[in-house]
C-alpha cells in the first residue's frame, strides 16, 4: 500500500546516499577491488528495487486505491463471508436453454457492477447474434450498465439490491399479534391465546406464553 511504498523509498534512499559514500571512500583506493564491485553492483539492484517502486506508487496514486497487487494484476481484494482477502472475480455467462457456457472472463474488479453489458457482449460474440433475454443477480444493477443492454433491445431482468436485499416477512413477527387490553393477552396468527406468565426484571418488560396442558389444550 501507499504507506508501505513510502517507508521502502526512504529506506532504498538512505542505502543508496549510504552506498554513493561508500563508493566515494573506495575511489580513493584502487579500483576492482572485490568490495568496490559489489557495492557497485548493490547500488544497481538498489536503484532497480526504488524504480520499482516507485512504479507501484504511481500506479496507486494513477487509481486512486490504498493497495495493489504487485505479484498478480487480475488478482483483487474481494469481500465475502470470510473476510477481505486477495481472490480473483470471474465472470461466466450461460445459455439457458443449452447449459453452455458461452462467456467467461476474469476481472480485477471486485464487485459486478460495471461487468454486465461486457460480458452480454462477449456472450452475444459468440453467439453469432443477440439474445432474447438476459439475467444477472442483483450484483449487476448498475442503471448505465443495463441501459446499454436494454438499448439494443434485449430484455433485461435484474432485480435491484433493494428488491434483492427484502426479507419474507415472519409470520410471527410482533406486528401479527393482536393485543387484547381487557384480558391483558396477545392472539398470534394461528388464533392461540398468549396470556401473561411474568415480567422479566433483567430484560425489563412483560413476557406472555402459550401453554399446553397434558392433554394438548390451552
Amino acid at each position: 500500500d501507499k504507506k508501505k511504498c513510502e517507508k521502502y523509498l526512504k529506506k532504498v534512499d538512505k542505502r543508496i546516499d549510504a552506498i554513493l559514500a561508500e563508493c566515494d571512500e573506495a575511489d580513493e583506493r584502487e579500483e576492482g577491488q572485490p568490495s568496490h564491485i559489489e557495492m557497485e553492483e548493490e547500488l544497481k539492484d538498489k536503484k532497480e528495487l526504488k524504480a520499482k517502486v516507485k512504479k507501484i506508487f504511481g500506479k496507486l496514486e494513477e487509481e486512486g486505491g490504498k493497495s495493489t497487487n504487485t505479484t498478480d494484476s487480475e488478482c483483487t481484494r474481494i469481500n465475502s463471508t470470510q473476510g477481505t482477502h486477495a481472490g480473483y472475480n470471474t465472470q461466466a455467462v450461460v445459455d439457458e436453454k443449452q447449459g453452455l457456457i458461452v462467456a467467461s472472463d476474469v476481472v480485477s474488479e471486485n464487485n459486478d457492477l460495471s461487468q454486465f453489458a461486457n460480458q452480454i457482449d462477449q456472450a452475444n460474440e459468440t453467439l453469432g447474434k443477440k439474445c432474447e433475454t438476459a439475467c444477472a443477480d442483483s450484483g449487476y444493477a448498475d442503471t448505465d450498465e443495463l441501459e446499454k443492454i436494454d438499448k439494443q433491445e434485449i430484455k433485461v431482468i435484474v432485480p435491484s439490491q433493494r428488491q434483492a436485499s427484502k426479507k419474507e416477512p415472519k409470520p410471527f413477527n410482533k406486528a401479527n399479534f393482536r393485543y387484547d387490553r381487557e384480558k391483558d393477552c396477545y392472539t398470534c396468527p394461528q388464533e392461540n391465546q398468549l396470556r401473561y406468565s411474568h415480567f422479566d426484571k433483567r430484560k425489563n418488560h412483560k413476557v406472555y406464553a402459550f401453554v399446553l396442558n397434558p392433554e394438548g389444550i390451552q
